[in-house]
């Protein structure tokens, strides 16, 4: 199970913001343990295993209605989610407290220095600059995320030409996203460019939904 709190047009790599006390946290764990008894519900089953699988349907409830549900609730707009002190506070719980049997961090976020491999921390704060007309930080995060993805989808591109609409390339998608936006950077005028970046983001909200499987198949316009 992936839960993510995120804009509709982000991917799911690089900063989502599920704090970690909801994503390794307590509900987390307790619905993880033993997951694995679901798979019995195909095949014929006493009473106990019954219990047990809707005891196990209760703990992905409580995790979904107790854990994750509330920090949606707490995110109703975008200023929000990209808010400094919100970004702040992710960070600081990348890393657990001590689990009392191991000693070690019950969860760790960290990338230990790693760069983000897709650069689509660039593509989510990207758009996001776009939106909030800061264009130079925006066009040059996104260029950065083309750039440094581009070699390696010129090839997956003539393997699979159609990548760029299929829910299961992730990256495919961003990059072709992270293109659409980059083309408005040629409009000279300002009002236009703000249009133009205004339509390219409802343009890929509306595939991000079948992206993220809340509408069906929709095909791109651009």
């Amino acid at each position: 199970m992936n839960c993510y709190l995120c804009p509709i047009y982000a991917i799911q790599y690089g900063i989502l913001g599920l704090p970690g006390h909801i994503g390794q946290g307590e509900y987390f764990q307790k619905m993880r343990n033993g997951w694995g008894v679901i798979q019995y519900g195909t095949v014929a089953v006493d009473a106990a295993m019954v219990e047990s699988i809707n005891g196990k349907f209760d703990d992905i409830l409580t995790f979904l209605a107790d854990g994750v549900l509330p920090g949606w609730q707490k995110i109703d707009s975008l200023e929000t989610y990209f808010a400094k002190e919100r970004q702040d506070y992710l960070k600081a719980t990348e890393k657990g407290p001590n689990d009392p049997r191991t000693d070690r961090p019950m969860w760790n976020m960290d990338t230990e220095g790693k760069p983000d491999p897709w650069k689509a921390d660039s593509y989510l704060f990207g758009v996001w600059d776009l939106l909030t007309g800061k264009e130079t930080e925006g066009y040059a995060h996104l260029e950065e995320c083309v750039r440094h993805n581009s070699d390696y989808m010129e090839n997956r591109l003539r393997e699979f030409p159609n990548a760029c609409n299929d829910p299961r390339d992730a990256m495919a998608v961003m990059y072709r996203n992270a293109q659409l936006f980059l083309v408005t950077k040629e409009i000279s005028d300002i009002q236009k460019r703000q249009d133009a970046i205004r339509e390219t983001y409802e343009e890929v909200c509306r595939f991000m939904r079948y992206y993220h499987g809340l509408t069906k198949n929709t095909e791109r316009n651009g």
